[in-house]
Parts: C-alpha cells; sequence; structure tokens
C-alpha cells in the first residue's frame, strides 16, 4: 500500500458559517502523517469569519489551503463542491463536511486504499453535544472507543488488519433497495474518488438544492460509468460532530428520489453525466486564477 503515498491528493472540507467546528477541523487537517498536496475549503456563502479561519490555518500550513467561496443563495452544497474540484491540481479528492475532524492518519489510510477503477466510501464515529463542548474547549482530538459522547464507536477502532478482513467492494444491486444505486452506507462526509473520475460524470448534481441523498446520487452516476463502490471499515474514519440541519433547508421528509422530475432532468440517456450547465462543466468554465495569494493561503470567488 505505501506505493500509493505520493499521490497527489486534495483534502476538500465543505462549510457554511460554522467557523468553530471548521477550526478544529482546519486544525486536525493540519496534523496528518500524510499532509494532502492541497487542502481546499468549499464555502456555501460564509462571512468574514470563516475567511479569517481559513487564513490563519494557512499561516500554519506547509500545505496550500484554497479558499473556494460563492454568494450565498440558500444550500447549494453540490455547487460548492464542484467549485473545488475544479480549482484542485490533484489526481485524487478526499471529500470531508466542516463538522467532521480527524484523526491524524486519515489521509494516509485513504491514500492506502486508493485504486484506479473505484471510489472509496469511509466510516465515521458520531460526538453529542456534550461532547463537542468538550472537544471545543479542551482541543484534545485524540479520541478513542472510549471516549464519552461517541456513537458508533466501533468506527473509532483502527486496525490495517480488521481493514483488511471487512473493507471491500459492494455489489451494484440490492435485493432490499426499491432503487438499487441509491444505497445506504455512504456520505459525502467521508468519501475519496479520482479527480478524472469526477469529471467523467461532470461532478454533483446542482439541480439539487434539497438536503440529503446528493452524495449518492453522485455515487449511484460513478457506478453507473464504471468505477465500483469500496467501503473501508476501522480505516480511514473521521469523527461527526452532531448538530441540527442548515437553517432553511427542505424538511428532510421531503428528499428527492429517483422518480422525482429534478432527478430525471438532471441526467442525460447515459444516466451517468449531469448536464453540462448542472456540473462540474459549470465550474470549470468560470474557474479563474484566484483573487487574492497571500503566502500559502488563496482565495477563488464564483459568483454564478
Amino acid at each position: 500500500m505505501s506505493k500509493n503515498l505520493d499521490l497527489k491528493t486534495a483534502l476538500i472540507v465543505t462549510t457554511y458559517n460554522k467557523p468553530d467546528l471548521l477550526e478544529i477541523v482546519l486544525e486536525t487537517a493540519l496534523r496528518q502523517k500524510t499532509p494532502p498536496y492541497e487542502i481546499i475549503v468549499a464555502d456555501d456563502g460564509s462571512g468574514e469569519e470563516t475567511e479569517r479561519v481559513v487564513r490563519e490555518a494557512a499561516k500554519k500550513s506547509t500545505s496550500t489551503i484554497k479558499h473556494v467561496w460563492q454568494e450565498d443563495r440558500g444550500f447549494r452544497l453540490n455547487p460548492s463542491r464542484n467549485n473545488a474540484i475544479a480549482v484542485s491540481e490533484s489526481e485524487y479528492a478526499t471529500l470531508i463536511d466542516g463538522d467532521c475532524f480527524l484523526g491524524e492518519w486519515f489521509v494516509h489510510d485513504h491514500i492506502c486504499f486508493a485504486r484506479p477503477g473505484r471510489f472509496v466510501a469511509g466510516t465515521r464515529a458520531h460526538f453529542n453535544e456534550k461532547a463537542r463542548e468538550r472537544i471545543l474547549k479542551t482541543r484534545d482530538v485524540d479520541v478513542n472507543f472510549f471516549t464519552g459522547g461517541a456513537s458508533k464507536r466501533f468506527n473509532l477502532i483502527r486496525s490495517l488488519t480488521l481493514a483488511r478482513i471487512m473493507s471491500g467492494y459492494q455489489p451494484d444491486k440490492s435485493k432490499n433497495a426499491e432503487y438499487p444505486e441509491w444505497r445506504g452506507g455512504l456520505a459525502g462526509a467521508n468519501l475519496a474518488f479520482f479527480r478524472a473520475d469526477a469529471v467523467r460524470v461532470n461532478g454533483f448534481n446542482e439541480i439539487w438544492t434539497h438536503y440529503g441523498d446528493d452524495d449518492r446520487e453522485f455515487c449511484a452516476r460513478l457506478e453507473r460509468s464504471g468505477v465500483r463502490r469500496y467501503k473501508v471499515r476501522h480505516y480511514a474514519a473521521n469523527y461527526h460532530f452532531k448538530h441540527d440541519v442548515r437553517l432553511g433547508v427542505v424538511d428532510t421528509a421531503r428528499r428527492l428520489t429517483p422518480t422525482s422530475p429534478e432527478y430525471l432532468a438532471s441526467l442525460d440517456e447515459t444516466r451517468t453525466r449531469c448536464v453540462d450547465a448542472f456540473g462540474l462543466t459549470r465550474a470549470l468554465s468560470q474557474t479563474r486564477p484566484p483573487v487574492v495569494r497571500e503566502g500559502r493561503y488563496q482565495k477563488y470567488v464564483f459568483n454564478e
């Protein structure tokens, strides 16, 4: 697996007006035993405090930190993800949310399982509000199976032996799913893929303005394009601070389904690519040099 460690990797962190959480996420990003080539903050329109947090992190970083910002026009997670992919100079992307802090081997572990023709779905442990307040106050991010306030705590056990036994490719079909390609067990909060594969399926679906399932739809198109889903357990896990969904997001009971007009309209007849105007092509066509470049900090602005 060590032969992968020179793979040029981007750590993409999505965020929206949670500077206190983003600060600790970036602190853990800077502690990586295998530093990413670049850290990209995909910002869905946050205010000045978030920019301050990103700038401060860049002062301490050995990697370039790119702050990719777009106007706040409601919930637009997928455009912010596409913006980040568009400015990335890396071969491989590891995607996390701005409320998921990392163990120091996170990037290393993902790179170990990177292979052409696969994307990797990782796992998470969750920490409740009391644990979140404790961690934010003490800055103690060295968590383990016995740390208080955790759920899904078996995901806190990092073991290469267990990972080799329990990880593996997952079938394209599920006997119990009405829509097999929309299977659980993955989340954009811990997802890794080759940039070229994301370009091939035109990135994330920007018609998607509902909360939830957007990551599953992206992965469904990857699978239909021939990229296989690989589930990693007991390796490359991250740690999620539980929270309420973003204000203004559509009720989760109204999530899109594979029969929704918005979903069907977003795909061409091959059912692998988003329509160009509503996918990564839009971001790639708008990519410009950074509007700010100070040391290792770069800021990109997408206004359309």
